[in-house]
């Protein structure tokens, strides 16, 4: 499970990586999924108005694609250590742990930190915080 939540990060990173900073602008997931979007568009005619809505629709189904790789990878790099690594405030029910280390890795990426659920060992309270900051370096960018 960790392994292939950090090869999905490692995917969304150089794929944002190719987008922002490559001189042409390589990045393979990018361009598909516009290419995508551009060609469903496109099918109603070029000069209609739902075409002109394919570059906004292209770029907020690229971010949406990164963010979801960036969440379910680093919801992934957590499950193994879901409920037992990390505190909960709430005397609630516990979630499933798959459900728990979603809402870990978009309580983190988005820094809202409501400190319902915090992690345990030290170790993990500083790995925690680098989904936060690797959010944070790749849109300063932007």
């Amino acid at each position: 499970m960790t392994a292939g939540g950090i090869a999905l990060i490692g995917l969304g990173g150089r794929d944002v990586f190719d987008a922002l900073f490559h001189p042409e602008g390589r990045s393979a997931l990018a361009r598909t999924i516009m290419q995508g979007v551009w060609r469903v568009l496109a099918r109603r005619g070029r000069g209609t108005r739902t075409f002109a809505l394919a570059g906004p629709v292209g770029l907020v189904a690229v971010f949406a694609c990164w963010a979801a790789l960036l969440v379910l990878g680093w919801a992934l790099v957590f499950l193994p250590h879901v409920p037992g690594g990390f505190h909960r405030a709430t005397a609630g029910p516990a979630d499933p742990d798959l459900i728990e280390a979603l809402n870990v890795s978009l309580v983190t990426l988005t820094t809202l930190g409501f400190g319902d659920v915090t992690p345990d060992a030290a170790w993990w309270r500083v790995v925690v915080p680098i989904e936060a900051l690797r959010d944070h370096a790749g849109s300063s960018t932007t």
